[in-house]
């Protein structure tokens, strides 16, 4: 193969389009915010873990001047902590409920089988669980190409902690 047909191979391939999928959560607000940890998010795609999302719970004041003790819980990027996914499950200010988590992720995640929530330890980077799940689910078919489920708790199914939804590329 000459060298302007490799090139050209090259570039073709670099330009395929990135295939993103939507993650969309929600918590209960019993959810307990982190203290260094983080929580991190897993897929089971083909049979093995794949890491989804890294978040850190944290109370925030959703008003400048107030106690933050009043704040909410909100699902925040671990790097960048000015970057919120959503918030906890609760109620707003003006007495109306409030939630939702939300990633982006350059994941074909149509294959899904299941979710999983762990807690990280500190420090950790590595896209593998180091514990046990705080929280799981099996996904079905919602309709128009959704996945969703209910996360519960692992050994008391009847404790449910949220609930998921996977918009995969070809439902967005």
């Amino acid at each position: 193969m000459s060298a302007t047909r490799l090139i050209a191979v090259l570039v073709l391939a670099a330009c395929e389009p990135v295939r993103v999928s939507e993650v969309a959560l929600t918590l209960s607000a019993s959810t307990p915010p982190t203290s260094g940890d983080t929580y991190e998010l897993f897929a089971t795609l083909n049979g093995s873990a794949v890491s989804v999302a890294r978040f850190e719970v944290r109370v925030v004041d959703q008003a400048p001047g107030r106690d933050t003790s009043a704040g909410k819980k909100a699902a925040i990027d671990p790097v960048d902590l000015g970057h919120i996914y959503g918030y906890l499950d609760d109620v707003g200010d003006q007495g109306l409920p409030i939630g939702g988590i939300r990633f982006v992720v350059p994941i074909d995640l149509a294959d899904a089988v299941e979710l999983f929530l762990t807690l990280e330890p500190a420090g950790d980077t590595d896209p593998v669980p180091s514990a046990g799940a705080l929280a799981e689910c099996s996904l079905a078919p919602t309709g128009r190409g959704v996945l969703g489920c209910v996360l519960r708790r692992p050994g008391d199914k009847t404790f449910t902690v949220g609930t998921a939804a996977i918009v995969p590329p070809e439902a967005r």
